[in-house]
């Protein structure tokens, strides 16, 4: 429920159209005039808004523990920091901004503080938590590992070149999946040393992976899907050609904006159909 109404603060939802059993889930209509990105941890809803340029962008909190009655319960600004990207795990944000990733620690009550900096020459593009590690894009075309055993101090562990700056990226069993101007899958088995197994000149928007499915938004020309049960050689395997720039999955269920959609697991294996 939470990621469903964090798509629907994040996009106004367009004509929707139904078919192969896609059906609109649920959608709040927003009233700020910036929305840069969000997450969301057991109940809580985080949701970046207000405008960079201006240095005004403030994480808003949101209680989703009644879905009849999700209500905005706190906010902190962000102050100098340039808003790029977005994670959270417990009572912990963390912040991809232009100049490295910066960690938040927040208390019952929804006061917060700053737990710790990650310094970098580069923006952080894209964010995930993966165990005791963080996935990191750089604006300058980088994939790079933190540990955060000790959150007050991550450090770096590894780098390794992509040549584009990364908008998603996401981790599955032993392979890290990013997405931005091409479609890579890294091995990641040993963090200190990750690996590039695959490229494919597939650009993306934002990317989501259910079981052995990559789904990847790719704006106007909708959503494609590649089999990844090989990461040496994955292949495509469905298109659905509905407008998509952010994704979510929940339960092995796709949840997409602009248009608020829900695809069964039924649906995503074998995909073929589509």
């Amino acid at each position: 429920m939470i990621v469903l109404v964090l798509l629907a603060l994040l996009f106004q939802i367009s004509y929707g159209q139904e078919f192969y059993g896609i059906n609109h889930v649920n959608r709040l209509y927003n009233s700020w005039q910036n929305e840069y990105d969000g997450s969301s941890t057991g109940d809580t809803l985080y949701i970046a808004c207000g405008d960079n340029v201006r240095g005004r962008v403030v994480v808003t909190m949101f209680d989703c523990h009644d879905p009849d009655n999700i209500h905005e319960f706190n906010s902190f600004p962000l102050h100098e920091l340039y808003y790029l990207s977005m994670n959270s795990r417990d009572n912990l944000v963390f912040i991809g901004h232009s100049s490295g990733m910066r960690i938040f620690s927040l208390d019952p009550d929804g006061s917060c503080y700053i737990l710790g900096n990650f310094e970098h020459h580069s923006g952080i593009t894209a964010l995930w938590l993966f165990g005791q590690n963080a996935f990191l894009g750089t604006e300058d075309g980088r994939f790079i590992v933190l540990n955060l055993e000790d959150p007050q101090n991550p450090h770096l562990i590894s780098t390794v070149d992509l040549g584009f700056a990364p908008t998603q990226i996401k981790g599955s069993g032993s392979s890290a999946y990013v997405t931005g101007e091409r479609f890579v899958i890294l091995n990641i088995v040993n963090p200190e040393n990750p690996e590039i197994t695959s490229t494919l000149n597939r650009n993306g928007l934002d990317l989501e992976i259910i079981g052995e499915i990559a789904c990847i938004a790719i704006g106007d020309d909708g959503i494609r899907f590649y089999n990844v049960s090989d990461p040496e050689d994955p292949f495509e395997t469905g298109h659905i050609r509905n407008s998509s720039q952010h994704l979510e999955q929940l339960d092995g269920r796709l949840v997409t904006g602009y248009h608020m959609v829900r695809f069964e697991e039924d649906i995503l294996s074998p995909f073929c159909s589509l």
